[in-house]
């Protein structure tokens, strides 16, 4: 969904992942044009090149551990990060108060309730259908109801690059 968004609004996006067939991935099915491993022996190298060459200033993050302090490392001045995740189940890792003081750099975090709550009618009505459009190219693995999260959750764990898990409303326990 991202790759689509940022394409349509001709922002680049770069895309890191942790395996080399999700670069692939990325790249032949979806069109990223920008994808690194962060598992590569020169990723440090490659998201400081590439970050400089697109003036990096917004990073989504949803891996946190050492890969925040990595992005913020990069960005430009004036760059926030918005941590909306912990994949890595990890806390956030080494972020060097210089580069947040004298860059002029933030960290924030986005949880999805808390937008919604502050959108409009209309604004939440404008969403609804911008994500539904966004979601047509999706590959989905699996659905499962609300009352099945712990077996969400464990699917999505041995399953992480073969589609998303939606969870949805469930009447049945």
């Amino acid at each position: 969904m991202m790759i689509k968004l940022f394409k349509e609004n001709g922002i680049p996006l770069v895309n890191v992942v942790r395996r080399e067939e999700q670069v692939q991935m990325l790249k032949t099915e979806y069109g990223a044009d920008y994808v690194l491993n962060s598992e590569s022996p020169t990723f440090d190298k490659d998201l400081y090149e590439l970050s400089k060459k697109l003036k990096c200033n917004v990073a989504l993050e949803c891996v946190a551990g050492e890969l925040t302090g990595k992005i913020m490392q990069v960005l430009a001045a004036g760059g926030v990060c918005i941590l909306y995740g912990q994949l890595s189940e990890q806390k956030v890792g080494p972020i060097n108060p210089v580069i947040l003081i004298f860059k002029h750099q933030k960290l924030e975090s986005f949880l999805l309730p808390y937008w919604i709550a502050e959108q409009s009618l209309m604004g939440k009505m404008s969403m609804i259908k911008k994500s539904k459009r966004l979601v047509n190219d999706i590959t989905v693995a699996k659905s499962f109801g609300l009352h099945q999260i712990q077996e969400a959750l464990e699917f999505y764990k041995n399953n992480m690059t073969g589609g998303k898990v939606f969870l949805k409303p469930s009447l049945t326990e």
